[in-house]
């Protein structure tokens, strides 16, 4: 009887110890574990002098201990900070994954969030948005669960992270919805300013909601007054200046436009500046003081992705003087640069949509893993309980049911690995099928492209190339007309029935409109096309694009052209 009390209580243990060391070990480790006076100096140097705080890191780092696994991570989390706060581009750091665990199991809540901020931050400059936010969420999710006191500084940059995304989505609705957590949280800490301010009128004027842009513009205005920093901040009110008059809103652009020059001076110059004049300029139809505007921002230091804003204001105001030439310069000017603007653009989406391929495939596999490994257990603790429960029956019974329990091992073993092979061959069936639907599908774009050119025929080539040579001199003839329409129905046979639904009333100019749209062609081109004064076109092109926008797609191009663009 006493063996058979020490094996039931042999067992016992180990269950208890199974069950008992995950909530244990967190409790056993030292939350408040002691750190080098260094690393403490270089964490609170982090936010006042980061470039010295990286070349102290670099100093120190032959003589920490490299034992110490907490003064190793903490150093880790320190680099990535540093470099954060120096405003350096983040690299995917495998390092920063361990200690977001490390600190998920052993550190404190505040810990643990600006792990999760910076582990974040590292997939935001990779173009990982996916994981980006998912860290973001944690952290947020962490403060929401936390009892303990929650640093509120890094947890509005959580939600300003957040909003940043969302607004490089064009996914305004998400955009709104973080910056005002970030306001209640600054609200709440007494802590709102003008940029705070500024940012919720942003995120309304993206939004759409005028109103609740103009009424914070007037928030952020009374806050620079009363705390006397309007001189600070004239970044803030050019950018209304720019905004009413683009809004149309003459009174108020006018006020704030004279608010921006009574303080501006040669050594406070904001950096949005030049260009807020030159559109300021744009509203009260003065063309000389656009271009003057416009060249002076060309001479600053723009990125290149504000350059072809300047560009096409010195085309137009250059057009609206009569000056051909130089209209047409900057015209090319504004496509090179719109061009590099776009690859750009298609990098960071193409690196964006890889990492949101790569990201469902992990949760994918993670869930997969995931249920593999609770089933195993959950086999395992029943094989477990089993066998104490033979051992207190009897120990006749033991070897039958050991034998027992290995057969059913095996032969889950066998199951799995089964399924393994059968998840492998359809993943591999898959694959094949993808292959040649995309094998299929570039065929029928070929064969389409090539039906396209051979049915349209020199008389299309013919108005495009009248569109496009002249600007002055393409209003199309009745003829013209009646060839366009013929090729546009002949390639989209539902295409005037998808302008008769869509478009109400249904005239003249907007059928000619949706038509060239159809065809691809740009605004300006369109209005050289119809011959309708520039407002006139320009706001039906707007409304006929939202209008058609899922049916404007054109593959009428001839040849030649076709090959022009792709060049």
């Amino acid at each position: 009887m006493k063996r058979y009390r020490l094996l039931i209580l042999s067992g016992t243990a180990v269950l208890v110890a199974v069950f008992a060391a995950p909530i244990l070990k967190p409790l056993l480790w030292n939350s408040h574990h002691l750190l080098p006076d260094v690393l403490q100096q270089i964490d609170s140097l982090c936010s006042t002098d980061p470039q010295r705080a990286m070349h102290m890191l670099d100093s120190v780092s032959p003589l920490l201990n490299k034992n110490d696994k907490y003064v190793q991570v903490k150093f880790d989390l320190l680099k990535v900070k540093a470099r954060d706060k120096a405003d350096l581009p983040l690299e995917q750091n495998p390092r920063m994954e361990k200690v977001a665990a490390f600190y998920d199991t052993h550190g404190t809540d505040n810990e643990r969030m600006e792990a999760r901020y910076y582990l974040g931050s590292t997939f935001r400059d990779g173009y990982d948005s996916p994981n980006a936010v998912k860290n973001y969420l944690k952290a947020i999710d962490i403060a929401e669960k936390s009892e303990e006191s929650i640093d509120t500084v890094l947890l509005v940059n959580v939600y300003s992270q957040l909003f940043l995304i969302f607004e490089g989505q064009s996914n305004y609705e998400m955009e709104l919805y973080y910056t005002k957590k970030k306001n209640e949280i600054q609200e709440q800490a007494g802590a709102t300013d003008a940029r705070d301010l500024m940012d919720m009128a942003s995120a309304y004027y993206l939004s759409g909601k005028t109103d609740s842009t103009f009424l914070y513009y007037e928030k952020v205005l009374d806050w620079l007054r009363e705390h006397d920093v309007v001189r600070d901040n004239l970044d803030l009110i050019a950018e209304q200046v720019s905004i009413y008059s683009i809004k149309g809103r003459r009174q108020k652009a006018k006020e704030c436009f004279d608010l921006l020059e009574r303080h501006v001076d040669g050594r406070n110059l904001p950096y949005n500046y030049y260009a807020v004049k030159a559109r300021y300029y744009i509203y009260e139809n003065q063309p000389d003081s656009v271009i003057r505007y416009y060249l002076a921002m060309l001479r600053s230091k723009w990125s290149v992705m504000d350059r072809p804003v300047a560009y096409r204001g010195l085309t137009e105001a250059h057009k609206a003087k009569g000056n051909r030439d130089s209209a047409l310069k900057y015209a090319e000017c504004y496509m090179a640069a719109q061009d590099s603007v776009n690859r750009l653009i298609r990098l960071k989406q193409t690196a964006d949509a890889y990492n949101e391929y790569r990201y469902r495939r992990d949760i994918e596999e993670e869930a997969s893993v995931y249920e593999r490994s609770y089933r195993l257990w959950r086999r395992s603790m029943t094989a477990l309980l089993g066998s104490l429960l033979i051992i207190l029956v009897a120990t006749v019974l033991y070897r039958k049911g050991k034998k027992r329990l290995h057969g059913v091992a095996e032969d889950n073993k066998n199951r799995l690995m089964e399924r393994d092979l059968m998840l492998v061959r359809s993943n591999e069936q898959l694959e094949q099928k993808n292959r040649e639907l995309r094998k299929a599908a570039e065929q029928n774009v070929r064969l389409t492209r090539v039906r396209l050119q051979n049915e349209l025929g020199a008389d299309m080539k013919k108005i495009l190339q009248k569109v496009r040579t002249s600007r002055e001199n393409a209003i199309l003839s009745d003829s013209d007309w009646s060839d366009l329409y013929e090729a546009v129905n002949h390639e989209d046979k539902d295409f005037l029935g998808h302008i008769q639904e869509r478009v109400q009333p249904l005239d003249t100019k907007k059928t000619r409109i949706c038509y060239l749209l159809r065809m691809g062609l740009r605004t300006s081109e369109i209005q050289a096309a119809t011959g309708l004064p520039r407002s006139t076109a320009f706001r039906l092109v707007k409304e006929m694009s939202e209008k058609m926008r899922d049916i404007l797609v054109s593959e009428l191009l001839v040849p030649e052209e076709a090959r022009r663009k792709k060049t």
